[in-house]
């Protein structure tokens, strides 16, 4: 298909669009929503819909992203309404019925497991025990899921099954709160510009242009100043299954990636500059080991080392009196001196010890450019960045590129 979607490849783009459309994952754009909600009954929620037409407008890279997401949610949801069509009328039938209709997971009750409790259940009360109360997780459901969640349990449910929906739940249910949320990954966003460089005050209306309609997001460009820049725009259908882009940095002045940034989202949702990334590698020079000294103690000298006979009992001066040890054995000496030492900064190893004599630090400072492809420069020097884990659990972060040529 050399000319594109254009004489004979436009029968082609149809009957390859036809082939991808027969399986439920690989259907897409405006497909989805004809097989779906026209012969399923199963219609987007208001977090799947987008304010733009995908299947024809010209879209940034926000755009894409968000119109792919939420068509991945309406897939799934249908995958989950046939899984508890395929389940029937248990537990598991409930559950998934309830995540493909209210776009969220559930609690389900069944009254009869409560029968032998002092407190009343569900809205029937004692006198019956064959309701299933539903408590959704997201308290954002509409009254429109409800009902129709409802409609499709009653052709799930056994015949004598009463089915209730109750955002609160059970008091048998107990409310934990969230102790604590951290990000699992992060990842790089590369951001496209282009800057305008025409006068559009001198271009006929876009009436003129688009005779045809104009579709959305192909005027942002005619809305440009002399000089504006904003973000490239293309069509969610000019885009591969798999491709990969490099990007290299260097210190000339026709480099491909002109600045780049790196940033942080705070937990106020602000995207603020983060530091440059630092690694310190220290260098020490030790002394050789040396064995701790033999000191007067009881376990090696029995009489006193300065006694009358050192080398046995009793411990006696040499004029009679009691001998008194400075050290009551040579292992609490050792502990004694190898407190000190590694207090000083040195290190204790058996019965042997060595002391720091000096220390040499360097500090080697990562910049966001090299993060990137780099080559070699006019002054012969290639860094790349090594890989670290992020500074904070709680936050994800991303390299922006800007001003590309």
């Amino acid at each position: 298909m050399l000319c594109g979607e254009s004489g004979i490849g436009q029968i082609l783009a149809w009957s390859v669009r036809d082939w991808l459309n027969g399986g439920v994952y690989t259907a897409w754009l405006g497909f989805v929503d004809r097989l779906f909600a026209s012969i399923y009954g199963l219609p987007r929620i208001y977090e799947e819909t987008t304010k733009f037409n995908p299947s024809d407008g010209a879209l940034t890279i926000e755009e894409v992203n968000e119109a792919l997401v939420k068509e991945s949610w309406y897939k799934e949801r249908f995958v989950l309404l046939m899984k508890a069509l395929c389940s029937g009328g248990t537990v598991r039938g409930f559950r998934f019925a309830c995540q493909s209709i209210c776009f969220c997971d559930c609690d389900i009750y069944e009254t009869w497991r409560y029968k032998k409790q002092d407190f009343q259940v569900g809205r029937m009360g004692y006198t019956l025990y064959n309701e299933v109360v539903i408590c959704p997780y997201s308290k954002g459901v509409t009254e429109r899921q409800k009902e129709l969640l409802l409609r499709v349990l009653d052709r799930l449910k056994p015949a004598d099954v009463i089915v209730t929906i109750d955002m609160n739940g059970l008091e048998a249910f107990t409310h934990r709160s969230m102790r604590a949320v951290t990000a699992s990954s992060t990842y790089f966003e590369i951001q496209r510009t282009v800057m305008n460089t025409v006068d559009n005050s001198k271009l006929p209306p876009a009436s003129e242009i688009f005779t045809d309609g104009q579709a959305y997001g192909y005027d942002a460009y005619l809305r440009l100043d002399t000089g504006e820049t904003t973000e490239v725009r293309k069509a969610i259908q000019n885009r591969t299954q798999e491709y990969t882009e490099y990007y290299v940095s260097d210190k000339s002045s026709t480099a491909q990636v002109a600045d780049v940034t790196y940033t942080i989202e705070n937990a106020n949702d602000e995207v603020v500059s983060e530091e440059d990334w630092t690694e310190r590698e220290s260098t020490v020079r030790w002394s050789s080991w040396v064995r701790f000294t033999i000191v007067d103690a009881p376990d090696n000298y029995p009489g006193g080392k300065y006694g009358r006979t050192p080398m046995r009992a009793p411990a006696v001066n040499r004029d009679g009196t009691d001998y008194i040890f400075p050290y009551e054995s040579q292992d609490a000496y050792e502990r004694m001196k190898g407190a000190q030492v590694i207090a000083d900064g040195g290190e204790v190893m058996g019965h042997h010890y060595r002391v720091r004599l000096s220390v040499s630090t360097t500090t080697t400072r990562y910049t966001p450019d090299m993060s990137l492809v780099t080559v070699n420069d006019a002054s012969n020097n290639m860094q790349v960045l090594p890989e670290v884990e992020p500074k904070e659990l709680n936050a994800y972060s991303r390299v922006t590129l800007r001003n590309m040529q």
